[in-house]
């Protein structure tokens, strides 16, 4: 078994006021690839998942495309819609 591991335990000032023994923990030895695996896995948390399909990409596409058009149609309905709602008749101006 490895030997227990001291640290020194330091006051507000910096001057030290004790020692306290560690847990064994502390003294297992460092493994490189179990902290590499962390890094990445914190690392690839920051990543935007990405859609699993193959045409995830034309989908959106698709659907951005579909709402975009229906708006445009829409709006296009509303504006003949209001235009005929407020529609007077011709202008008593107009002579022809």
């Amino acid at each position: 078994m490895a030997q227990q591991k001291t640290a020194e335990i330091y006051d507000l000032k910096g001057k030290t006021t004790g020692k306290i023994t560690l847990p064994n923990v502390f003294s297992t030895p460092l493994r490189p690839d179990v902290i590499k695996r962390a890094v990445l896995a914190i690392q690839s948390s920051r990543i935007q998942p990405q859609g699993s399909s193959l045409f995830a990409f034309y989908i959106n596409w698709l659907f951005a495309f579909f709402f975009k058009f229906y708006s445009i149609i829409v709006n296009l309905f509303l504006n003949i819609c209001l235009a005929f709602l407020t529609y007077s008749g011709p202008s008593r101006f107009l002579h022809c």
